[in-house]
Order: C-alpha cells, then sequence, then structure tokens
C-alpha cells in the first residue's frame, strides 16, 4: 500500500469505509469523525443528509410537506419539469 492511500485509510478509524478511487467513504455521525480528524487534512466533506442546517428541523420539514413557507422554496418549473422544494439558504448553528 502506498503513502496516500494509508493516509487515506487511517481516516476511517473505526467506522465502516470503503476507498473509491483516491476518495475515502466513511459510515460514521459526520460531526463525530470530523472531530476526529487532524486539522488541514481535508479538502471536502459531503454529509447526507446536511448537518447543523435549519431546514431540516422537524418543523420546517412539516412546513415543507404542508407548502406553507418556512426556509423552502418551489423554485419555477424549468423546460416544462416541476423541480422539488429546495432549502432557500443554509443556516449553520454555532455548535
Amino acid at each position: 500500500m502506498d503513502r496516500e492511500s494509508q493516509a487515506i485509510a487511517q481516516l476511517s478509524f473505526d467506522y465502516a469505509s470503503k476507498r473509491i478511487g483516491r476518495s475515502l467513504l466513511v459510515h460514521a455521525d459526520g460531526l463525530e469523525w470530523l472531530g476526529r480528524v487532524p486539522e488541514n487534512t481535508l479538502h471536502a466533506m459531503v454529509t447526507d443528509p446536511p448537518y447543523g442546517v435549519k431546514e431540516y428541523d422537524c418543523d420546517q420539514l412539516e412546513k415543507r410537506a404542508n407548502g406553507n413557507g418556512g426556509v423552502w422554496r418551489v423554485p419555477p418549473s424549468f423546460d416544462g419539469h416541476v423541480r422539488s422544494p429546495l432549502p432557500r439558504f443554509t443556516a449553520l448553528d454555532a455548535g
């Protein structure tokens, strides 16, 4: 295993993970995992669902489901295709 592969493999810690090319997919609580990663290690982190966003609070999801405003908006249709509701912005918490 080359040096880069070893460095990436170490970032999985004790979580289930999979290497795809030069990327590492880690199945973990993103905030918990990120707290274990040394500073200046990452270029990007993708989470699903996004962490710390107001749009995914229960009250906001209920507003979206009921079509009653909140931070959700339905963008205009494009080329005859109706698009799904999208968050208007991301509101990260202080934590």
